[in-house]
């Protein structure tokens, strides 16, 4: 006998006849020994011929064998006062699997108590059931058909609830266990198309398009340099691909605000404005800002020469503070290249996103906002890190990105509402609001 017979498979011991059961079933049914076990077959008759008395006496003491060295050594004695694999059989049956009042019990609340596991499909539970149906039977306690049926739809998961609905509406000749299993396939496997096609619609939230959106329609090249340089938290490995964004095509065609640009980083800050005169105030804010932050001063700024930067306040409070102003020749805005190219990009990007969103021409700062936020978040030509871990030194996290103009749910505070009102509202803006803490 091969050895692989009886190394394959685990040997009987206290704790697991049932498993061994099928294993060694498997075995004597490849050797063509089952239904001598069985006792379905029996010796040849009178009259047969030696060959045919020579293949039953070897196949019944191989189905023998392959009982006793598939059993541990502690539970040989059981069976090894005969030679009969019949005999060995029914021995260790009745000795695991007694037919007993307490037996049949057990299996019965076994039986009853049977649940489907969490990610254990309908095939594999209803053979659990089937093999509890099974010991029962040989038990001498059968369940009822209409017990069985019921035990199948009994406990399953909520997705079930159509299909168990309309089970309960078959005729009572239809319902029987085979007849409901084979009805639980079905929707199984439905179920799981479905989650196919979910998960399928879940993959286009890490679509470079998608990103595009969420990162205020950036350049997409920038998106992908950002993904493929892990310069970023949260965002998705994306790849390259052409993309047609309608509102970039439509919006790539001025309104005022002040926006410096670190020259080491590129990061930006952006201050809305009503007039050009408040760009000294908006200036003095950055430098407290910046100069706090990475407790350096300022030492250079490079501005063209509007009117705005020329004047003797702003003059004088560079002086005083030691800040040397490079300014740029008259027409010449390819001199502060950096700045004019942003200008540009900034503006193209927010008449996209308010073509994109829907909303109105009046959200033009909310917008600008925005997308120098995210602009501080992607990496640009040439870098391997976004402007925001240039200058703060922290890899920042892009996981919180929504496209903008996107509904909103705000919490009601509880003073403000009644018992019977809703706790949250949606929220999307639609006319333009007053000033907010930003």
């Amino acid at each position: 006998m091969d050895k692989l017979e009886y190394q394959a498979i685990e040997k009987l011991d206290a704790s697991n006849y049932n498993s061994w059961c099928d294993d060694v079933r498997v075995i004597l049914l490849e050797k063509d020994c089952w239904d001598i076990v069985q006792g379905t077959e029996t010796s040849p008759a009178e009259g047969a011929t030696a060959k045919e008395v020579g293949d039953y006496r070897l196949r019944k003491s191989r189905a023998y064998s392959i009982i006793y060295l598939n059993t541990e050594k502690t539970h040989r004695p059981l069976i090894s006062d005969t030679e009969d694999a019949r005999q060995a059989w029914e021995k260790l049956k009745q000795h695991f699997r007694p037919e007993s009042r307490a037996r049949a019990v057990a299996l019965t609340d076994t039986f009853f108590s049977c649940k489907i596991q969490e990610g254990e499909t309908i095939g594999l539970y209803a053979a659990r059931l089937r093999q509890l149906l099974n010991q029962l039977k040989d038990a001498g306690a059968p369940i009822a058909e209409w017990y069985q049926s019921f035990q199948v739809i009994h406990y399953l998961p909520m997705e079930f609830s159509g299909i168990v609905q309309s089970i309960y509406r078959w005729e009572d000749k239809k319902f029987i266990f085979d007849n409901v299993v084979t009805e639980l396939l079905a929707e199984e496997s439905r179920l799981k198309q479905c989650q196919s096609d979910l998960d399928f619609i879940a993959l286009d939230i890490d679509d470079l398009e998608v990103w595009h959106r969420k990162y205020c329609h950036v350049n997409p090249h920038y998106i992908v340099n950002t993904s493929n340089n892990d310069s970023v938290r949260e965002l998705p490995n994306l790849k390259s691909k052409a993309i047609v964004c309608e509102p970039c095509r439509l919006a790539k065609s001025k309104r005022r605000s002040f926006k410096p640009i670190d020259d080491y980083s590129r990061k930006v800050t952006t201050f809305p404005m009503k007039r050009k005169t408040e760009v000294f105030s908006c200036f003095t804010k950055y430098q407290k800002r910046a100069e706090r932050f990475t407790n350096s001063k300022i030492v250079n700024i490079r501005t063209d020469n509007g009117m705005e930067f020329c004047y003797t306040e702003f003059n004088k409070f560079l002086e005083d503070q030691g800040i040397h102003a490079e300014r740029t020749n008259v027409y010449s805005p390819e001199q502060n290249g950096v700045s004019e190219r942003f200008n540009y990009t900034a503006m193209d990007a927010v008449k996209a996103m308010l073509k994109d969103s829907g909303l109105g021409n009046g959200f033009w700062v909310e917008a600008l906002l925005c997308f120098s936020y995210v602009w501080n978040r992607v990496c640009h030509k040439r870098q391997k890190k976004t402007p925001f871990e240039l200058f703060g030194g922290r890899k920042p996290s892009v996981k919180h990105f929504k496209i903008f103009g996107t509904t909103a749910y705000v919490r009601v505070p509880r003073k403000t509402r009644s018992k019977l009102q809703m706790r949250s509202k949606q929220s999307r803006p639609e006319q333009k609001r007053g000033p907010v803490k930003s």
